[in-house]
């Protein structure tokens, strides 16, 4: 079949033309052989058989055009890519200044656990630390205990897999980050 394939390819048209009708011949005396064969004949339907009289008859010329293939601009790809650093705002250093209301105050803080920026998050575990080493600003965060436990772990899982293996973040940030996320844990079991 390759041979075929590469002959229909590189062969002149008289080539593959002649080629072609010596396989319609073949079929065509392969198709009277089974003529004799009556069960055979009616196995094959009348909508899926080839007019092999026409085929026969055929004169035309025989165009096997190869398309132009598309040539890619490749160089792109061996360039390195610059990831532009993002820009994380900071958090402001208290809950007065930025929202009246406590809750949406401390669901935002809480969302800041879980950021991506490490000096981000450490100022929100901060502030929060704040709330829970005053009693009368600790009830504040009764509602919002299991969001804050999951900030906290999503940071944790952040801090494995992401800064961990980051060689650009100074290990002593990391440290700070961990010691603030105990000395929460220690705050809010306490």
């Amino acid at each position: 079949i390759s041979s075929n394939a590469n002959m229909l390819r590189k062969g002149p048209a008289e080539d593959m033309s002649s080629k072609l009708k010596i396989m319609y011949r073949t079929y065509r005396i392969q198709a009277r052989s089974m003529s004799g064969h009556p069960e055979a004949a009616q196995m094959v339907r009348r909508e899926f058989q080839l007019d092999l009289d026409e085929i026969e008859n055929d004169n035309g010329t025989v165009r096997c055009e190869m398309p132009e293939l598309v040539q890619h601009k490749l160089d792109d790809i061996f360039e390195p890519v610059l990831i532009p650093e993002p820009k994380i705002r900071a958090v402001s250093p208290h809950f007065d200044d930025m929202h009246s209301n406590t809750a949406s105050t401390i669901n935002f803080i809480i969302s800041q656990v879980a950021s991506g920026d490490i000096s981000t998050s450490i100022q929100a575990l901060t502030q929060i630390d704040e709330v829970l080493r005053q009693e009368d600003k600790a009830e504040a965060m009764s509602g919002h205990i299991d969001q804050f436990l999951i900030a906290t772990f999503m940071q944790l899982r952040l801090i494995y897999n992401t800064h961990m293996a980051d060689e650009k973040l100074e290990k002593d940030e990391i440290i700070k980050l961990y010691s603030c996320i105990i000395g929460n844990m220690i705050s809010l079991f306490q």
